[in-house]
């Protein structure tokens, strides 16, 4: 699987999961990721060349406060949906 961002080789695109109903995520429509919080200006660029618009963190309020939420640029919307 390709690398998108050198500092977070976790971030990939989901395109071409199939889901439970038989149809395939669209390339390049959804990514999914580590932490983005400590990405340097060439991946903000990558980000918004993807059009990333958005960052849902999945992670617990108490996982937030010991890494933080990240600096994200006013191009990229923040939203933490706690799914425990």
């Amino acid at each position: 699987m390709e690398t998108i961002l050198k500092n977070q080789p976790n971030f990939r695109d989901l395109g071409g999961v199939i889901t439970n109903n038989g149809r395939t995520v669209k390339k390049n429509r959804i990514f999914r990721s580590g932490f983005l919080g400590k990405i340097d200006e060439n991946e903000l660029l990558t980000l918004k060349e993807l059009k990333i618009r958005k960052i849902l963190d999945l992670r617990t309020s108490q996982e937030i406060e010991l890494i933080g939420k990240g600096n994200y640029p006013a191009f990229i919307e923040y939203e933490q949906i706690a799914l425990n």
